[in-house]
């Protein structure tokens, strides 16, 4: 508040089940008698002890408040997603002010104006802007403040700064009359993560108080920390050995471990650059192209995020370390205690350039009784198949189009037509020209708006009609297994994409980690980037994908495949427990139970079949979209648009330096 007491808004709803008086829970659900009762929203005002001084009652039916906020004059606002609310002194709603495109916050500033953190529209461009309230006019006011699109969260400034705001775990001060924030410091450089940090305040002095909230895994319970934050001369701090980590965005679990691996103070810090900072809203890879410019210029990361980098083009100049010796002079870590296979396949040469943590697979399945019990195939393995089911039959759904299906193609054989070290590709081969025609089949845009959704039948009601014969099937758990299996009623092959030569199955992975050949100190480096091969990091209560160390996935598996019981209370007969369900989008409700031996069978089978790993070059991407363009209309045949886009992606190529 504006006197410095502290105000909390109360939102309360309430119901109760009205139940009759002969209630059996045992054969009756208590939901069918859900009554709703009495909502309130309530400004409830503490004093420094927390003493309720007042209590406000707000009269918004049907309305819960997000934001709420009091400006220096006293004046009450609230906001739920796309309305501001003011409040006359006894609680009534002095005005509504519809904000078309949301409401993120609402915040107080220094001038003692209450400000709308909102998103703005003028012609095609959308941006973020702080917006202050106009009281007297009870509407918006004409001055915006214009913040980068993601400041969400946006703080009171003081004598410094205007405001504060964070931008990717990093904290900005923003003066007025200056276009961009400056720099004040990243949590994660304070060896703090920035999803742990429940709110913070910046003091006169320039030191930071913040309110740290963590999980502990060992106590199960969350612990809070009052933690104080100030600059000091980088002199006065113990020497250690400084490691650099590049990345173009961090994840929460690799933030989580680079605040952890820091907090250990074991001799050595790994200090994050991210340099998505540098993306602009006009260009989305700014950052990236900073990264690789940094890179071939010699100033090269320790260690670097392998998501979105062109890894293959770092390996083939030699930019990255063989990580094997180091797992091979590991005393705990050995290349036995991981998914072998996987590795393997990801490997170059007998050379590892990277780890992973964890894996999914990108397949195709079909009818095993249709497409043959196979792990891959050819082009006319697949259309001899289509034509045994008749012409009224579709490859896949109906929303594929031609540059969806050659985009996916592409994305699991694009290593196969270029050599990143020889400088050359053959999309001019016929293999390219076969998977353009393929692709050409499939009709060129699906129409959103004329098609008839109340009629549509879902994928699996397609299947099992006779109407589609494959699907595209993502593996990112062992039940996604039962998932593709009841699809095809058990009699289920994971083909893959038509292909020649390797597999149409390929793995897939979001965040890698890499050593740069020019670290300095590579062992140091190793005992940090190790820590997401370990068994115990990788054993976690909830899976999102597929471990790559064996321990863990092997009692990952073992947990899969272990069925429990419950006793029916009816008749006493044990039951098996479900796992959980699965819709179809038909209205049919398919229970799932424990994996069965057969179907981790069927796992493995399609897992040691992977040879290849789904990949994306934005840049080559383009060329094919932008050169297809013309075949899909009929304007140009297969073999000169192959040709067109040799040339085109052989230029490319030589250009990478």
């Amino acid at each position: 508040g504006a006197d410095g007491t502290i105000w909390i808004c109360e939102d309360m709803y309430t119901y109760y089940y009205d139940l009759p008086e002969d209630y059996n829970e045992e054969t009756d659900d208590m939901w069918n008698y859900y009554v709703e009762g009495g909502n309130s929203t309530k400004y409830i005002q503490l004093d420094a002890e927390g003493q309720v001084l007042q209590t406000k009652p707000f009269q918004v039916e049907n309305v819960s408040l997000s934001g709420m906020a009091i400006d220096g004059e006293g004046n009450f606002y609230g906001s739920d997603w796309q309305n501001l609310y003011l409040f006359h002194d006894d609680g009534t709603v002095a005005a509504t002010i519809p904000v078309e495109n949301g409401i993120n916050s609402l915040i107080r500033l220094g001038d003692g104006k209450v400000y709308v953190n909102m998103y703005l529209q003028k012609e095609e461009e959308y941006y973020n802007a702080l917006v202050p309230v106009d009281t007297a006019a009870k509407a918006l006011g004409e001055e915006e403040i214009r913040i980068p699109n993601n400041a969400y969260q946006v703080y009171p400034g003081d004598e410094n700064y205007f405001f504060y705001y964070n931008y990717n775990g990093t904290i900005y001060g923003y003066k007025k009359d200056v276009e961009n924030g400056e720099r004040l410091f990243a949590w994660i450089d304070c060896d703090l993560n920035e999803n742990d940090i429940q709110q913070f305040s910046i003091r006169a002095d320039g030191s930071v108080l913040a309110m740290e909230g963590r999980y502990n895994e060992t106590t199960s319970e969350q612990e809070y920390n009052l933690v104080t934050i100030r600059q000091v001369d980088a002199s006065t701090l113990p020497e250690q050995v400084e490691l650099t980590l590049a990345c173009m965005y961090l994840d929460w679990d690799l933030r989580n471990e680079i605040v952890e691996f820091n907090r250990q103070k074991n001799g050595i810090r790994v200090n994050v650059v991210d340099y998505s900072q540098y993306n602009t809203e006009d260009d989305y890879t700014a950052g990236i192209q900073k990264l690789n410019t940094e890179i071939l210029s010699g100033k090269v990361p320790d260690i670097l995020v392998t998501d979105s980098l062109p890894i293959k083009q770092f390996t083939a100049k030699g930019l990255l370390l063989d990580l094997y010796p180091l797992i091979d002079a590991d005393e705990e870590l050995s290349r036995e205690d991981l998914m072998t296979h996987f590795f393997d396949t990801i490997a170059e040469d007998g050379k590892l350039y990277q780890i992973v943590d964890s894996f999914a697979i990108d397949s195709v399945a079909g009818r095993a009784s249709v497409v043959g019990d196979r792990t891959s195939w050819t082009l006319q393995d697949l259309m001899d198949a289509k034509a045994s089911m008749g012409d009224n039959v579709s490859i896949f759904g109906e929303y594929d189009t031609k540059s969806g299906v050659l985009y996916s193609c592409l994305s699991h054989a694009i290593d196969g037509f270029i050599d990143w070290e020889a400088r050359t590709c053959s999309f001019d081969s016929q293999e390219f020209i076969d998977m353009l025609n393929f692709a050409n089949q499939f009709p060129k845009e699906f129409n959103y708006e004329d098609y008839d959704w109340e009629t549509s039948e879902s994928e699996f009601a397609r299947i099992h009609n006779g109407k589609q014969m494959l699907t595209r099937a993502y593996i990112y758990s062992l039940s996604d297994i039962q998932y593709q299996s009841l699809y095809f009623d058990g009699d289920v092959a994971f083909v893959g994409y038509p292909t020649t030569g390797s597999t149409g199955s390929t793995f897939t992975f979001s965040t890698g980690l890499a050593i740069s050949a020019a670290c300095q100190h590579p062992d140091e480096a190793w005992k940090f980037v190790r820590t997401f091969l370990t068994e115990d990091y990788q054993t976690k209560e909830y899976m999102y994908e597929l471990p790559t160390n064996k321990h863990s996935f092997d009692a990952y598996a073992e947990q899969a495949m272990k069925q429990e019981y419950y006793t029916d209370p009816e008749t006493g007969e044990e039951k098996p427990v479900s796992t959980g369900g699965i819709g179809f989008g038909d209205g049919e409700m398919i229970e799932l139970y424990a994996i069965t031996q057969e179907e981790m069978d069927l796992f493995m089978k399609l897992y040691e079949s992977c040879g290849g790993v789904t990949s994306y070059n934005e840049n080559i991407s383009n060329i094919v979209n932008e050169e297809t363009a013309a075949f899909f209309d009929g304007q140009k045949t297969a073999e000169e648009t192959a040709s067109l886009i040799q040339n085109r992606v052989s230029l490319y190529i030589q250009e990478q330096k």
